[in-house]
Order: C-alpha cells, then sequence, then structure tokens
C-alpha cells in the first residue's frame, strides 16, 4: 500500500528561516571575466560563515577550510586532490556538494559536515567530529575506504567500494557512532595471490564491507553489506582466497539492522551484540532540487504506525531515542504533519525560491499504537 500525498503550507515558514549567503566567490583554474580566484584556498582565506563558493571545472591543490563554508561545483568535473576540514567550531556548517576529491580529512569538527554529491578517491577520515553527514557520496567516484574515530557520521543513499588489494574495509568505525541507510558498502577484494617455495600459492581473502571495534554503534537500514572477493589461485585461475565477511563486530560493539542484506555474513566476536529487528522507520530523498521543483521524501514506517515529518532549516544533535539522535532542531523547523502509515508514504515537497547551496534537513517519526517512537535516519536536502 502507497499513500501520496502534497505537504505545501509549512513552506513559507520555512522559508523564512533561511537568510542568503553573505557573499559568493567563483573560482576557476582558467580565470577570466567574473572570477574572483584561480585556486580554492586563497577564496577559503577571504570567505566568512555563511559564505558560498562556486567553483568551476579544474582539478585544484590541496585546502584547508575550519568555517562554515559552503563549497559547491558550478559545472562537472571539479576535483579536489585533497581537502581538510578542520576545527569547525560548533553551530557552523561545511557544505561540499558536486565536486570530487581524491583525499579528504575532516577533523575536530565540533558544527556540521555535509557531503552531497561528492564524488570519492582514495580515502575520507573523520576524527572527533560530533555531526558529519554523507549523502549520495561514492556514485560518481572511484574506489574509497573510509575510516571513523570518535565521530557521529551518517551516511545515506550512497555506494562505498574500498580500493583493490587495500586490506580495507569500504568503512570502519573505530569508538563512533553510524548510522548507514540505502547504501551499499563493499570491502576491498583481493585480485592477486603469491606462489611460495615450489608449487605453493598463498592466497588473500577480501575484507568486510563494514568494520565496527572499540564501543562503536551501527543502526543500517535497507543496505546492502558486502564482503570484497578474495584473490585466484595462482595455478588453476580460479577462486583461491575467501570473500569478506559482510560485516565484523568486536565484543564492545554493537549492529542495529533492518531490511539489510548481508550476503557474506557476519564476523561477531563473543560479547558483540547484532539486533535484528523486523523494521526501522526509514527516509529517503528523491525528485529536484532546485526552486520550482519537487522533492520527494519517502517513508517506510510499517502498517498500524502513523508517520510525522520534520523539516528544518538547522541541524541539531539532540539526544532523542536511545539509537539515532534527532538530527535537527523544531523550534527552528516545522512539522509537515501526521499521517497514517502504510507500507511506503510519498512526500511531495515543492520547493520555494530559497538561495543555492541552503540546507533543508528532514526525519520521520513513527508513533506506535501504544505511544511509544522511533526516529528515522535524516536526510538533507541542498539546494540547487
Amino acid at each position: 500500500m502507497m499513500l501520496r500525498t502534497l505537504l505545501a503550507p509549512a513552506l513559507a515558514t520555512l522559508a523564512a528561516t533561511t537568510a542568503a549567503a553573505q557573499s559568493v566567490f567563483v573560482v576557476d583554474a582558467d580565470g577570466g571575466p567574473g572570477v574572483d580566484f584561480t585556486a580554492l584556498q586563497p577564496a577559503l582565506d577571504a570567505s566568512s560563515p555563511g559564505d558560498r563558493i562556486e567553483v568551476f571545472a579544474g582539478t585544484y591543490g590541496p585546502a584547508t577550510l575550519g568555517r562554515g563554508v559552503t563549497v559547491m561545483g558550478a559545472e562537472p568535473g571539479v576535483v579536489f586532490q585533497a581537502v581538510a576540514v578542520e576545527d569547525l567550531p560548533p553551530a557552523e556548517i561545511v557544505v561540499l556538494a558536486d565536486l570530487s576529491h581524491e583525499k579528504a580529512r575532516i577533523e575536530q569538527c565540533m558544527g556540521t559536515v555535509v557531503l552531497d554529491r561528492v564524488g570519492l578517491n582514495d580515502f575520507l577520515d573523520v576524527t572527533a567530529c560530533a555531526d558529519v553527514r554523507m549523502s549520495e557520496v561514492g556514485l560518481a567516484g572511484g574506489p574509497a575506504r573510509i575510516t571513523l574515530v570518535d565521530s557521529f557520521v551518517q551516511i545515506t543513499q550512497s555506494a562505498i567500494t574500498a580500493p583493490l588489494a587495500s586490506v580495507s574495509p569500504a568503512v570502519r568505525a573505530i569508538g563512533s557512532e553510524l548510522v548507514v541507510s540505502d547504501t551499499s558498502l563493499r570491502g576491498a577484494s583481493e585480485l592477486l595471490s603469491d606462489i611460495v617455495g615450489i608449487g605453493m600459492c598463498l592466497t588473500y581473502d577480501g575484507s568486510p564491507g563494514l568494520v565496527l571495534t572499540d564501543g562503536s554503534t551501527a543502526t543500517v537500514l535497507r543496505s546492502v553489506l558486502r564482503g570484497g572477493s578474495g584473490s585466484l589461485d595462482c595455478f588453476s585461475g580460479g577462486p583461491g582466497g575467501l570473500p569478506g565477511r559482510s560485516a565484523t563486530v568486536d565484543s564492545s560493539s554493537t549492529l542495529r539492522r533492518a531490511e539489510t542484506v548481508l550476503p557474506n555474513g557476519l564476523a561477531l566476536a563473543p560479547g558483540a551484540l547484532d539486533l535484528v529487528e523486523v523494521a526501522l522507520p526509514t527516509l529517503s530523498l528523491t525528485g529536484g532540487r532546485a526552486p520550482g521543483e519537487t522533492a520527494v521524501f519517502e517513508t517506510r514506517a510499517g502498517a498500524g504506525t502513523s508517520a510525522r515529518l520534520w523539516a528544518g532549516r538547522f541541524p541539531r544533535r539532540d539526544a532523542f531515542g536511545p539509537w539515532i539522535p534527532f538530527l535537527h532542531s523544531r523550534e527552528r523547523g516545522v512539522s509537515l504533519g501526521a499521517m497514517p502509515a502504510p507500507e511506503l508514504i510519498e512526500i511531495f515537497f515543492p520547493l520555494p525560491p530559497l538561495p543555492r547551496g541552503t540546507l533543508i534537513h528532514g526525519q520521520a517519526m513513527r508513533t506506535r499504537a501504544d505511544g511509544t517512537t522511533d526516529l528515522s535516519n535524516s536526510v538533507t536536502l541542498v539546494v540547487r
């Protein structure tokens, strides 16, 4: 059963909470009229919180930012060789959208970092960060691996594959909280084996899709976790090494999952928790992203319950429920209504005139007949 609804009355309230960027800088490696900078770092140095930087096609050298700036690719073909987001203060938001990077670090950030439609190559390391959100990440990039240390991270509607022969999972969480929804994670595959001595072949196993250690917790919704393939036999060319596990969980960590496919099984250390739910509420985002277009929020809450969708301009991490924090501020958001929850609810959200780079954070809440609630993952819409 599907329910479709159009929710527009609250949009004027939402638009009223949104302010335009203070300044807009244009970066183009080729220079020309209307171009402010030919390299990214000088533009970042000149920016203030709330500014937007539009980057045209080209390959740009390493850059570091530590203030709430939006960086968007103005056209396809924007590649950063390396980017670092460091020491972002609380309440500030960094947005990286419509670009690719070869190496990235996000470190010591108390504010929010949003990666939207970002291609990954090589690696992304997140360390000691309060709120990192990735949407449609890795879909247009090459192989990459993500490592999380002492951080809260959400990955939605993405596809991450670890580089060949890297002996790395797609995502490794160390002492971190992770929410994964509508996403594919695949560990590194091993192609080559080694001949050892006479007539002996040393093969290598593939790597897991997800690794949880050091007290990490992961909630995985409607996703696929897949291990990489093992190396081939030296002599026959057939299978040699074993495929990696879909996920490995150490004795101090917890995996909570619903509607998630694990084709290569789990490796659970003694004491590890694997909590399987029949269904948890999920939220995904399709449709347009520009003013005048219609974004579509899709939520699955389960028959016999009711669902409410919230949309807000500013994110916030409140402890709301034991597993998924409430990721935006009710005080600065609007409720888009409650409705009986069939298997799928499509909520059509016509976008009002909002400045390019505006963020809209959405989250659904399910209420059962007994009054208890569950929160979905959050989604972040970056207005184009």
